[in-house]
């Protein structure tokens, strides 16, 4: 399965590299620029004890703002659509959908590390594609639902496309700007493709009922 998620993700990335790379970049800068600017503004006001506070608030907010569309751009490639940059501008009321989720996410996984290592990694693994899902318009709870649902039986593998993603993000930092760039999209788009594989495959009782 990971072999199949890393080769069709790796062509998905390579076909729709440009529109990929330019809505990772659109994301990056309008949630970047505008959180340094206020950065900026508090140093001024604060000097070194700045607490970053709303620097960190709008952060918070526009990356839920952008996240549905941003998303929505990778499972387009990897489901071998044509992805549009100007689709990371298209949800922006879906922003409290990728709050909530991601407060519950947060939440949940914190208190799976707060009992043991293992219970929050676990969780961690098994929740980890509800923003795929609110990208195909699952709200909060039934996002984390399927997530859950979609990674039965898949934990092993899912780690397994963390150790990927670590190893592409690493080579990326080592060859510096030139690198890190395509490696967060190529990153990403092996999760997509791994998403988007179980979100098409039919339940197991459905396999087996059939003649």
């Amino acid at each position: 399965m990971l072999g199949r998620v890393l080769s069709g993700g790796f062509e998905a990335w390579a076909n729709r590299f440009w529109p990929l790379l330019g809505a990772f970049l659109l994301f990056t800068a309008l949630v970047l620029i505008p959180a340094e600017i206020i950065l900026v503004y508090e140093w001024n006001l604060y000097g070194d004890d700045a607490p970053g506070l709303w620097s960190n608030v709008v952060s918070v907010l526009l990356t839920a703002i952008l996240s549905r569309g941003y998303y929505l751009t990778f499972l387009r490639a990897v489901r071998g659509e044509r992805p549009q940059v100007g689709e990371v501008l298209a949800y922006p009321l879906d922003f409290w959908k990728y709050l909530a989720a991601g407060l519950l996410y947060g939440a949940v996984v914190a208190a799976g590390f707060l009992l043991l290592v293992l219970p929050g990694l676990y969780l961690l693994v098994r929740l980890s594609f509800f923003p795929y899902a609110l990208a195909d318009g699952f709200g909060p709870l039934e996002a984390l639902s399927k997530s859950w649902q979609l990674t039965k039986g898949q934990f092993w593998g899912i780690l397994g496309l963390f150790f990927v993603q670590f190893l592409v993000l690493v080579a990326g930092f080592i060859a510096l700007l030139i690198g890190i760039l395509p490696a967060v999209t190529l990153a990403t788009a092996f999760q997509a493709n791994y998403y988007a594989r179980l979100a098409e495959t039919p339940p197991i009782e459905e396999k087996v009922s059939r003649p």
